[in-house]
């Protein structure tokens, strides 16, 4: 567990180093576009716009639920299977902890 807790946090460090370096080359490109191109507008603003808009929204679900009140035949069919084995008591002996 520890393994996989240093494999996520070295991949939040690499994360974290390409999502500056993005954001620099993008200072960089509009920094472009103002004096070589002598257009002042910023490119990313749409981007920006929707994305808090996207985050703003309410989010309303159409539909049916995903899960309805009929049941799945297949998992109706596993239950009762289970539930007519379930083994008596002093038959769990075998798994002991």
């Amino acid at each position: 567990m520890q393994k996989l807790y240093q494999t996520f946090v070295c991949l939040a460090a690499q994360l974290q180093s390409v999502h500056e370096n993005v954001k620099i080359l993008k200072q960089q490109y509009l920094g472009y576009r103002r004096a070589f191109l002598e257009d002042s507008t910023d490119v990313f603003e749409s981007k920006r716009a929707a994305s808090k808009k996207w985050k703003s929204a309410t989010r309303i679900t159409i539909g049916p639920a995903p899960f309805g009140s009929v049941p799945n035949a297949a998992a109706v069919a596993m239950a009762a299977t289970l539930s007519q084995q379930q083994p008596g008591p002093g038959v769990n002996s075998a798994f002991k902890f």
